[in-house]
């Protein structure tokens, strides 16, 4: 049996977490790799054990760079702010407090080869500088990914310096298929696909989140579209199932010690999906609208009644468990409650 060789480029907005309005790192002592790519991709067990089919992780250098240089500027950040809450105590005695003198730049390259090492990731080196003339003209024309109107001047630069870096880099190393899990939908662009087809004779197929790649790499490796089949039967409805239990339930936010009343949902992003015997596990990221912490406060007298009616909109991670016909059976979370409980079944 021919072996499968699938290639996996990974965009900033989905190898770390700064990029998607969620918490930065939440530990310095890693790599802020997001956790649903680590898990559900690069370090899948089940990918890695396929012996008819290899996948290999593949991050542009550029991506890679910006990723620690969030990351430090993130703890340089929360640094500054340790420094200025431990000069209240510095006047008490016997409460001095210091921090650690740490080269974290040195750090996080020591984090980053020891990460690309253990996981067998491949770095796509930048483009030679003869690559130069290409992107000015690009710039002259206008073309995509180098234009990008109403963003960051930076934005179109980096995307098109990831671009040219990935070109050369199958231009090297073929493979039999392509995936690139990114966010942004000028990799779409027909001219680009074109580009690429030319180099190496194959699609690229673009995957906006993790854990629609996920079900297409499963698909690769099983011969089974069976996740998703389940994600495409389920997704559809899952905003209105999410609002018909919000509408049925006293459903609650867990923030801080307190709990906010939840009124409605605005958005939701799909996290992961696993096929669990003949039941489907779906993770989702919600963004729950609301009360705020003044209504919350005006609740309880401390506030004028004035805010009763004011709302906030927060992120919490959800867990549903559908059966084989796709109806709901269970919704848990850890951050939501659900008249007074963390699970509900149905």
């Amino acid at each position: 049996m021919k072996n499968k060789n699938i290639l996996v480029i990974v965009d900033i907005n989905r190898l770390g977490n700064y990029s998607n309005n969620e918490d930065g790192c939440k530990n310095y002592s890693f790599l802020g790799i997001n956790k649903h790519l680590h898990k559900n991709i690069i370090s899948n067990f089940s990918f890695s054990a396929s012996k008819n089919t290899l996948i290999q992780i593949a991050i542009p250098k550029i991506v890679l760079e910006e990723l620690k240089y969030q990351q430090k500027n993130s703890f340089e950040n929360e640094k500054r702010c340790l420094s200025e809450n431990f000069k209240k105590f510095s006047q008490l005695p016997n409460s001095e407090i210091k921090l650690p003198d740490l080269d974290y730049d040195s750090y996080l390259d020591e984090k980053t080869l020891a990460y690309m090492g253990v996981y067998k990731i491949k770095e796509i080196e930048n483009p030679p500088n003869e690559i130069l003339n290409k992107l000015i003209e690009k710039v002259l024309k206008k073309e995509k990914p180098f234009y990008k109107s109403g963003f960051k001047v930076d934005s179109g630069f980096k995307d098109s310096i990831i671009w040219e870096s990935i070109l050369m880099f199958v231009s090297k190393n073929r493979y039999d298929k392509y995936f690139f899990p990114s966010g942004d939908s000028d990799f779409e662009d027909e001219k680009l696909k074109k580009e690429f087809a030319q180099i190496t004779g194959r699609e690229l197929s673009i995957v906006k989140e993790v854990a629609d790649l996920k079900g297409k790499l499963e698909e690769e490796i099983n011969g089974t579209d069976k996740i998703n089949n389940a994600l495409e039967s389920i997704q559809p409805d899952l905003l209105n199932i999410l609002r018909s239990i919000i509408s049925q339930k006293f459903l609650e936010l867990i923030s801080e010690g307190r709990r906010y009343d939840i009124s409605n949902v605005n958005d939701y992003r799909i996290l992961d999906i696993n096929s669990l015997g003949k039941q489907y596990v779906l993770s989702l990221l919600v963004y729950f609208e609301h009360e705020s912490t003044y209504a919350f406060y005006a609740k309880h007298g401390a506030f004028d009644k004035s805010y009763l009616n004011d709302k906030d909109i927060s992120p919490a991670e959800i867990k549903l468990i559908f059966d084989e016909d796709y109806s709901l059976k269970e919704i848990s979370s850890e951050e939501i409650v659900f008249n007074t409980r963390n699970k509900l079944e149905f």
